[in-house]
């Protein structure tokens, strides 16, 4: 007789296949967990996914919306974007991006398609089998089952729920209202007296869109707002030239209010924010950037008029703080951001309080005696998502399999404290800066979680031509697949091409190559940070005697 000893493979519940929700599948598959995805849609691609019509508990792009963000600084950890992709992609490219992902790593059979989530508690015997109960609503059919599962992971991230203000005398306004989350094109618009409240990426986007078919665009901002460019010198993307350790590590030399002013003059040297009516009361790095190219210029043109706070609404008119009147408008567009909150999460989980969530590394709520429950992708990096919410997910995982172990509660709550007390220290008091980490500081904290954080002074004395590659070039997800759990072979080679494929969709006219990406700021940062890493290495040797 032959006894038959096996573990069972965990069920892992995956709310969401969008962004954040697909990583989380596909770390689940990679750690030998058995992950089950529940998608409220009939496809893929969460917030990227354009519908033509606004639903309700779906956000999604604009139909012209393209990224933000540079395609390097956006490709999953052990998935490059193919490099004829341009280096800033409209939202079309990101959709596919994510069905290529999705394809590679076979992970659409673990998505169930039309299922909402309406439910999520812990079982009654968690406490000791860390197991959750889920209901489940088919959409097609109406019925709804309960299922358990050894774990959850909520990846529906924040861009769902309008957070709408309340003016005096809205309720009489005889105009259109809507929230960005409504809006999808232009042609709705035509001929129309617009007023867009708030100043945020969506406020600016819409607003140059309609400044070009609307008859007037109007849009009031209660702070106003630094604006940057996705192109920044030589016609490079401004955030790889930024995101990089070398020059994180000189910004961090600088004393915060030194920075503020370099900033500040860097970014007025393109257009004077005192002179466009957008100047803050508050330091560039005080705030998540509007991001930009042709704000300034549809401002210039005077087809974009910046006015300050409402005060109040009148039957079709809007009177403003400062006692201006812009009469006779046709729709009042909300660009006044999102609630972050998790409706069907018991409130003993997890619960947001004014955008405010208490969850340890923005994933594990403190609280749960089985760390079996994790949030994916609700967090603003001043960076891309998706490589954020993978490793996330790679943190989580390891956790859910046992082979990482959180710290104490009281630990975990030391270290909610402190981030909360750091983002008011540094961001002005904003409802969407609750969330706000910075990109590779927050890669690094989680990297070092499962021990896959690049070690910088091993490889320049083993491999400094990667060395300089990881201190210089942009932070991509890339240098977190170098070493640690489940490496990625390409990670290398695909660190050293990344200008390689972010150039590649320029060259439709052959021209003499000069492989000049970077500035004369950028060498000084260079010469700066090699002397110090050096230094760093020298005294390391010296005093320890061994790496």
């Amino acid at each position: 007789m032959f006894s038959h000893f096996f573990i069972q493979t965990k069920r892992i519940a995956v709310i969401g296949a969008g962004a954040s929700g697909l990583p989380a599948i596909k770390c689940c598959l990679d750690e030998g967990l058995l992950p089950v995805c529940f998608e409220l849609s009939e496809s893929i691609g969460g917030l990227w996914n354009y519908t033509p019509e606004a639903r309700d508990g779906r956000g999604t792009v604009m139909k012209s919306t393209v990224i933000n963000v540079s395609k390097e600084l956006m490709a999953f950890s052990d998935f490059p974007i193919p490099k004829e992709f341009p280096m800033f992609m409209h939202n079309t490219l990101v959709q596919k991006y994510l069905e290529m992902y999705a394809e590679h790593f076979n992970l659409l059979r673990h998505v169930q398609f039309q299922k909402e989530v309406v439910w999520c508690e812990p079982t009654v015997d968690f406490e000791k089998t860390g197991k959750w109960t889920l209901k489940i609503k088919d959409i097609k059919s109406g019925k709804i089952i309960n299922e358990i599962f050894d774990g959850v992971m909520a990846a529906t991230g924040h861009h769902t729920a309008p957070l709408l203000p309340a003016f005096d005398g809205q309720d009489i306004f005889k105009g259109r209202t809507l929230h960005t989350v409504q809006y999808r094109d232009s042609l709705e618009f035509s001929e129309k007296r617009v007023l867009i409240i708030g100043i945020g990426n969506s406020g600016a986007d819409i607003a140059c869109e309609l400044s070009r078919v609307s008859s007037k665009v109007v849009l009031s901002t209660r702070s106003g707002s630094w604006v940057i460019q996705r192109i920044g010198d030589k016609g490079m993307p401004f955030d790889m030239l930024g995101t990089t350790r070398a020059v994180q590590y000189f910004q961090k030399c600088l004393p915060l209010s030194l920075l503020n002013s370099l900033t500040e003059m860097q970014i007025n040297a393109r257009f004077d924010h005192e002179k466009y009516g957008l100047k803050p009361n508050y330091p560039p790095r005080a705030q998540d950037p509007l991001i930009s190219d042709e704000f300034h210029l549809r401002i210039a043109n005077g087809l974009v008029q910046i006015r300050p706070n409402v005060q109040h609404f009148t039957g079709s008119s809007v009177v403003f703080v400062d006692g201006s009147v812009y009469d006779d408008i046709d729709v009042v567009i909300f660009a006044t951001g999102y609630k972050i909150g998790f409706t069907y999460v018991d409130k003993k989980v997890t619960e947001s309080r004014d955008n405010v969530v208490d969850l340890y590394k923005f994933i594990f709520p403190p609280n749960l005696t089985k760390p079996t429950f994790s949030v994916i992708g609700c967090v603003q990096p001043l960076g891309s998502i998706t490589p954020v919410a993978e490793l996330q997910s790679r943190v989580a995982t390891r956790v859910l399999k046992e082979d990482v172990q959180l710290p104490t509660r009281k630990q975990m709550w030391e270290d909610i404290y402190q981030k909360r007390q750091e983002l008011a220290k540094h961001y002005t008091h904003s409802l969407r800066h609750t969330v706000m980490v910075e990109f590779i500081d927050y890669l690094d904290e989680l990297a070092d979680i499962i021990g896959c954080k690049p070690r910088l002074c091993k490889l320049w004395l083993t491999d400094p031509r990667l060395a300089y590659a990881c201190t210089f070039h942009p932070c991509a997800a890339y240098q977190y697949r170098l070493t640690g759990p489940l490496p990625w072979k390409g990670a290398r080679e695909a660190i050293f091409t990344q200008w390689e494929r972010t150039l590649f969709p320029l060259k439709h006219r052959t021209m003499k190559e000069t492989n000049e990406t970077h500035t004369r700021f950028q060498y000084f940062i260079m010469l700066c940070t090699m002397v110090t890493v050096v230094t760093a290495i020298l005294t390391y040797i010296l005093f320890v005697g061994h790496i």
